[in-house]
């Protein structure tokens, strides 16, 4: 089960892996373990983060959502070519 998931989301249809959905899961990883820290860290100590690790988060939340919506725009371009493909 885990094999087929990571077959549809992080590899490309002749098998490769997609550079642009391996660049979506580690923004997102990244996003999520810089989000953690930022909570965290205003829980443990008094005076508030800088918003230098905003920005940081940020960015990886936007590299995620703009390399998952090429990933996504690209997967449709592909369905619209081959009509045949049955899936």
């Amino acid at each position: 089960m885990i094999d087929k998931l990571i077959d549809d989301t992080l590899k490309e249809r002749n098998g490769k892996w997609s550079r642009k959905s391996l660049t979506m899961f580690v923004c997102t990883v990244m996003s999520v373990i810089t989000g953690i820290y930022i909570v965290f860290s205003n829980l443990v100590i008094d005076r508030p983060i800088a918003d230098a690790a905003e920005v940081v988060f940020l960015g990886f939340l936007g590299g995620a959502l703009g390399t998952g919506y090429l990933t996504v725009k690209d997967k449709q371009n592909y369905k619209d070519e081959k009509p045949d493909i049955i899936e």
